[in-house]
């Protein structure tokens, strides 16, 4: 008989202590608890010092000879767009990120997505108490939306979409039914007291979809003759987001029925685009948008874009954004690879998501992009007596290393 057991090394005692400062640190952030000056003073300091961990841990790090220039040149554009867009956040997420290469990436969403599930419960239960704020959003119009303890209404049900899929992918063949029903109801709350369309939507869906694949027996046998395909998304989203937002006209039937669908994000877009155009490197942009701090903005201050494509393409610069998608592709292909087409499709749900939602590349919420670099799953396995063998004098079969089946 064999017991699993998850054993951690030096890297990765010092990887996790950072990694949970940062989803911490910047969770807090994105609650009502944002308000209070000295808990933000210290969530940065400790969203610092994760940075300074994860700098011993790169120098700590091992890489082998032909990643590293491919390393160096993601690294080197990143600065460049960081330095041209005057925002040096992105560098600092690509310290994290380059830090979990090597790391277990089963127990990377393990730690993530347990931190992400209670962080939210008790964010939710502290504002339904009256502990938080429950902030109401739209008190004057006919789309009453709380907040739920965070400092924006659409802030919950995004974090509860990213837990789902880490869930997910934890579960795999063994996500049930019984699992599907309760993360809807859950997922049905949250749409009701949030109104939050496109991710009630897309989590409907991927509940449904992971569901029917698990009933299969054959489960991806026939979808994983699309693999072709699935490498050609990223670059077609990218693509989809930049033409709905260049040609938006509101005078045309569709693009207006899709643009009220998608609360005026097409409009916005397109607008951005007119205002600040695309650039090469990135330039700086103060996006303002909706917020505890800002719940009502003048037409003319709102220039928020939801769109991480738009977002990071204008912000960054197109160079970044090319990075970004090329690595997403990245991630499918090593998944294809791995035979993992459960992290095939979460990447892919993640990239559709993001044509509407600016975190593709906020490691908090959306801790996919850490598996594109994170090292193999491997189980370690001990063996644990079968009394039944010794009594009968028959030796067991030797444990093996349960790797990239599983990753």
């Amino acid at each position: 008989m064999l017991k699993k057991t998850y054993r951690f090394n030096k890297s990765e005692i010092l990887f996790f202590s950072a990694w949970i400062l940062f989803l911490l640190s910047l969770l807090i952030g994105a609650t009502t608890l944002q308000g209070i000056k000295y808990l933000v003073v210290l969530a940065k300091g400790l969203r610092y010092l994760a940075y300074l961990i994860c700098c011993v841990e790169i120098c700590r790090t091992k890489i082998k000879k032909n990643k590293t220039f491919i390393l160096i040149f993601i690294f080197l554009i990143f600065i460049i767009s960081c330095i041209s867009s005057t925002n040096k956040t992105l560098l600092l997420y690509l310290l994290v990120l380059f830090a979990s290469i090597n790391i277990d990436k089963r127990k990377i969403m393990r730690l993530t997505t347990r931190i992400q599930g209670f962080f939210l419960a008790i964010v939710v239960l502290l504002s339904q108490i009256g502990i938080m704020e429950d902030h109401l959003f739209g008190k004057n119009s006919d789309r009453i939306r709380h907040g739920l303890g965070f400092s924006w209404t659409t802030t919950g049900p995004i974090l509860y979409f990213y837990f789902m899929l880490g869930y997910i992918y934890l579960r795999k063949e063994k996500f049930g039914v019984g699992e599907v029903i309760f993360l809807e109801a859950i997922n049905i709350l949250f749409y009701k007291l949030t109104d939050t369309r496109m991710a009630f939507m897309l989590s409907t869906l991927f509940l449904i979809f992971f569901s029917i694949q698990n009933l299969n027996r054959r489960r991806w046998r026939k979808l994983s003759k699309l693999k072709g395909i699935y490498l050609l998304i990223p670059t077609a989203l990218c693509i989809l987001a930049f033409v709905s937002a260049i040609y938006f006209n509101q005078n045309q039937h569709t693009f207006a029925a899709v643009n009220k669908l998608l609360s005026n994000r097409l409009m916005l877009g397109h607008q951005a685009i007119k205002s600040y155009g695309f650039t090469f490197f990135g330039q700086p942009i103060k996006w303002m948008g909706y917020s505890i701090k800002h719940p009502m903005l003048a037409d003319s201050q709102y220039n928020y874009v939801d769109s991480s494509y738009l977002q990071l393409a204008l912000n960054y610069g197109m160079l970044l954004i090319a990075v970004v998608v090329a690595m997403y592709t990245y991630g499918i292909y090593k998944a294809i690879r791995q035979q993992d087409y459960y992290l095939v499709f979460i990447y892919l749900f993640v990239l559709a998501f993001a044509l509407t939602e600016p975190r593709l590349m906020n490691f908090a919420f959306n801790p996919f992009p850490l598996m594109i670099f994170s090292g193999k799953s491997i189980k370690k396995w001990k063996r644990v007596p079968n009394f039944r063998q010794e009594e009968s004098g028959q030796q067991g079969n030797q444990p093996l290393l349960d790797g990239e089946m599983n990753a």
